[in-house]
């Protein structure tokens, strides 16, 4: 029986011995830096067991990201932070800093050059603010009272405690911040944890906190409570500084944190390239290339597309922003210009300036083509093109082509962007109608506007006195009878005559002039 009662004995000795106790000196001091991996991938596992002598196996866990926890000497922090925090008289003073990365809580306000600041001391270990840059103003932020972590020395038997931190914090012409965090800690087991990193012997704390993080704007006139209520559990071990596993519940999303002196981060960034220029009408592809973190990628355009690679095609000069988030949930930002150039402005000049010709007959129509304004380079629908090319001379397709055929220009200016211009000239052939003498009329007859939609007006100048017939033709020589002209004196004549109403059809005619001392011929084109 007496050998009973000692194997008993002992094996409850060994279990007190076995329970670990943390005090003061197991926290982080200044100098400790102390590497982490984290996953949001633990579906299914039974984190949440209370008790004595438990095992937890979280070993299963994969690690989506790597980050750490630095802790530096609060002298080493902004001095402006340090007026907060540093003041001798404060019973609640900081003795440690640990630098944050920078956020952003809404668009466009981020808080940058983050540090929180701690209190250890024998009795607890707690958090007393923090610091941050938000819009380029200092801001250091304390809490009216500590947020306790810990209360030394921490056992299994240690009973629940509590607090509450609180700050509100106005921000000159933005509008104010506040923090109320109530914190309920309770010891409530002990055991083995089985991490990804190792088997540890810990004891576990769990602490439920509900916050309420309020942000006012002046600019919108009003106010935005965010309630965040979330539990944590971190496992304790002696010697360890952090929790060698740290689980965090917030509604669905859960995030594993652990410590992993193998978890060496490399630099997150992404990159898109150097700005560019391109011509209005130019579709282009970005690619964005992370580098760093922890793959995979994800990437998100300003212009709400995901993926690696757009295809865009912007009308002005347009600024591309780009967001890389790893799988470690760490985000990288860049952005790449895109300047629009005009394209530019061509006119084919033409003389004759008129926009048919006769192909064949007694007339086969020769126009002059020129481009302007003047640009470095030309290339024109015939085949001439270089930089001496600012005009071509161009007659019909070919001899009696009978329609309409498209001459074109196109230039480059010294961005090599193109400008183009076109004119439709309408081709027929000039026959049937006999033209002979030629004489003063025919050297000063004008006639406008042409093309016409029916009204015709005639100018000419006469040295003599004499009666002009006109006749109206088609291009195979079919009449549409004697237009009515007036009886002409010496001098200028001007006439007006309605086609329409003579039942002239529309399309490309031919009024042949005539008198006793011969006839001309002049085309129009009706409308």
């Amino acid at each position: 029986m007496k050998k009973i009662f000692t194997f008993l004995f002992n094996i409850l000795v060994i279990s007190v011995l076995a329970q670990p106790t943390i005090t003061k000196n197991d926290m982080p001091v200044s100098g400790d830096t102390i590497r982490t991996r984290s996953s949001m991938l633990g579906l299914g596992l039974n984190y949440q067991q209370a008790g004595n002598n438990i095992t937890w196996d979280l070993s299963s866990l994969i690690s989506t990201g790597i980050g750490g926890d630095t802790f530096v000497t609060v002298a080493s922090t902004p001095l402006l932070y340090q007026l907060a925090f540093n003041l001798p008289w404060d019973p609640n003073k900081a003795n440690l800093a640990s630098p944050q990365t920078d956020i952003s809580l809404i668009p466009n306000l981020p808080l940058t050059n983050i540090y929180n600041y701690y209190r250890s001391v024998t009795a607890a270990y707690s958090i007393v603010g923090f610091g941050a840059t938000i819009a380029g103003l200092p801001l250091p932020i304390k809490f009216d009272n500590p947020d306790i972590w810990y209360k030394f020395p921490l056992t299994i038997n240690s009973p629940a405690d509590s607090s509450t931190a609180s700050f509100a914090q106005g921000i000159t012409g933005l509008g104010y911040l506040a923090i109320t965090r109530k914190r309920v800690n309770q010891v409530d087991g002990w055991g083995t944890v089985i991490t990804p990193a190792g088997s540890y012997t810990a004891l576990r704390i769990k602490s439920i906190v509900q916050e309420v993080d309020s942000i006012y704007l002046d600019s919108l006139n009003m106010g935005l409570p965010i309630p965040r209520n979330y539990t944590e559990y971190k496992w304790l071990v002696p010697g360890k500084k952090i929790p060698v596993m740290q689980v965090t519940s917030q509604s669905l999303l859960t995030t594993f944190t652990w410590t992993d002196s193998s978890a060496v981060a490399s630099s997150f960034s992404v990159d898109v390239g150097q700005d560019m220029a391109v011509c209005l009408g130019t579709s282009v592809q970005i690619t964005a290339n992370a580098s760093g973190g922890t793959p995979p990628y994800t990437y998100i355009w300003s212009n709400g597309t995901l993926g690696q690679t757009i295809s865009v095609t912007p009308t002005s000069t347009t600024t591309y922003n780009i967001t890389c988030m790893d799988s470690g949930f760490q985000f990288a930002f860049n952005s790449v210009t895109i300047t629009v150039l005009p394209n530019p402005v061509v006119n084919i000049d033409l003389n004759p300036n008129q926009t048919w010709g006769c192909s064949g007959g007694p007339i086969v129509t020769t126009f002059i083509m020129t481009a302007n304004p003047a640009y470095p380079f030309y290339n024109w629908s015939d085949g001439s093109t270089g930089p001496g090319a600012a005009g071509i001379t161009a007659g019909p397709p070919s001899p009696g082509f009978i329609g309409s055929y498209d001459y074109w220009v196109q230039v480059a200016d010294n961005n090599g962007c193109l400008g183009q211009d076109s004119v439709t000239i309408a081709w027929d052939i000039c026959s049937g109608i006999n033209q002979g003498w030629k004489g003063s009329v025919e050297l000063s007859m004008h006639l406008y506007p042409n093309p016409t939609s029916g009204l015709l007006f005639l100018d000419y100048y006469l040295l003599e006195n004499q009666v002009i017939n006109a006749e109206v033709f088609n291009s195979t020589g079919q009449s549409f009878g004697i237009l009515p002209l007036k009886t002409s004196l010496v001098g200028n004549v001007v006439q007006s005559i309605d086609l329409k109403a003579c039942h002239i059809p529309a399309g490309l005619l031919f009024i042949r002039f005539s008198s006793d001392k011969g006839t001309f011929i002049r085309p129009v084109m009706v409308e």
